[in-house]
């Protein structure tokens, strides 16, 4: 069996951020990396909160690749089409890959992967991140999220994947056409550069520094509420019209008191995205410490710890009150929201004059 190794990602709202990280977290080297980057939140209207890792974050185009800028991870991108014109071609090609040492992510239609809920449910186009194959068993190990949300590596069958590997944009289209399903505004651009199979390869003789300029001007954007991609225009055109770093917060009331009164769908990604933000820079306050660059006495790590645990609280309880929670369930969230951000800034602020 080729099994090529996995570690388990820091960030997995998100199977873009979770799939290059999952290869990255095999080893604690990219760590200096990820802590210099995993810093600044971005939010457009009727879309879900979002980490700015890149200038072209922004954009719904998967082109670009995530995590492209890593040191340690070579990122590539192949037009589908010029591999191999059928399915079964197609599964010869990613085994291949997979000797070369090269991770696969590819476009399936989940309506074919047995253990997801879209199983014989509905046709669905997402990516899955294939690391190995066993020629015995004739399966694929295939990472993403099962039906309980939980990220995970399971062993699929050849010919499953095959069928998976069977669709093309045209025929989604016209399915979500034909079901009456609503298409999200961004679908047409998300859906531009599609099908496209992008390749991992993990650089065992690259290193990453820490970048304290970078972390104090991303944490500087996020305090001041800043659209960093407007510093790097000359990469990637700015997209206009969205909240940055702690107005998010505001955001996040909004988006509650509309859901209040039935004017907006509970999101439950954005809150698993805040809670694994204060994840995030719990561990980097942990990690800089841990490298003599801030002092231990001087850095609030304990208040930090229990902003983290506040804003887990509050996304444990609004999913478990998703469906049935009261007006006043929201509104004490709202309130709540409120303290956590005015508690942010002034943690935040204190940790930036320690950079």
């Amino acid at each position: 069996m080729k099994k090529l190794p996995l570690g388990q990602p820091p960030i997995s709202a998100y199977l873009f951020h979770a799939y290059p990280l999952s290869i990255l977290a095999q080893e604690d080297r990219y760590l200096p990396w990820f802590y210099s980057t995993y810093i600044q939140l971005f939010l457009f209207p009727g879309e879900e909160l979002k980490f700015y890792t890149h200038p072209y974050c922004t954009h719904h185009q998967i082109r670009h690749l995530y995590l492209q800028t890593c040191p340690l991870l070579e990122a590539r991108s192949i037009e589908r089409k010029t591999l191999a014109p059928t399915p079964s071609g197609l599964g010869v090609w990613i085994r291949d890959a997979i000797e070369r040492k090269c991770y696969v992510q590819i476009d399936v239609d989940f309506f074919h992967l047995p253990n997801r809920p879209q199983y014989q449910r509905r046709h669905f186009i997402h990516e899955i991140l294939v690391s190995g194959y066993d020629p015995v068993t004739q399966t694929f190990l295939c990472s993403g999220f099962d039906q309980r949300g939980q990220y995970t590596t399971t062993a699929l069958p050849c010919a499953i994947l095959e069928r998976a590997l069977a669709w093309t944009k045209e025929y989604h289209i016209q399915q979500a056409l034909n079901s009456g399903e609503r298409l999200s505004p961004w679908f047409a651009a998300a859906m531009e550069d599609r099908p496209s199979i992008f390749l991992y390869k993990y650089l065992r003789d690259q290193y990453c520094l820490l970048d304290l300029a970078s972390m104090g001007e991303y944490l500087e954007d996020y305090l001041e509420e800043r659209d960093t991609s407007a510093r790097q225009h000359s990469l990637a055109k700015p997209r206009s019209g969205g909240t940055w770093g702690l107005g998010i917060y505001a955001a996040l009331q909004q988006h509650l008191e509309e859901a209040k009164d039935g004017n907006a769908s509970f999101s439950p990604i954005i809150w698993r995205i805040l809670s694994e933000h204060k994840t995030t820079m719990q561990s980097r306050l942990a990690f800089l410490i841990q490298r003599g660059l801030i002092s231990p006495h001087q850095t609030p790590t304990r208040q930090y710890q229990a902003l983290a645990n506040r804003v887990h609280s509050v996304r444990l309880a609004l999913l478990r009150n998703r469906h049935s929670a009261r007006p006043d369930t929201f509104s004490a969230t709202i309130r709540t929201l409120a303290a956590i951000a005015s508690e942010e800034r002034k943690l935040l602020t204190m940790i930036r004059t320690l950079l």
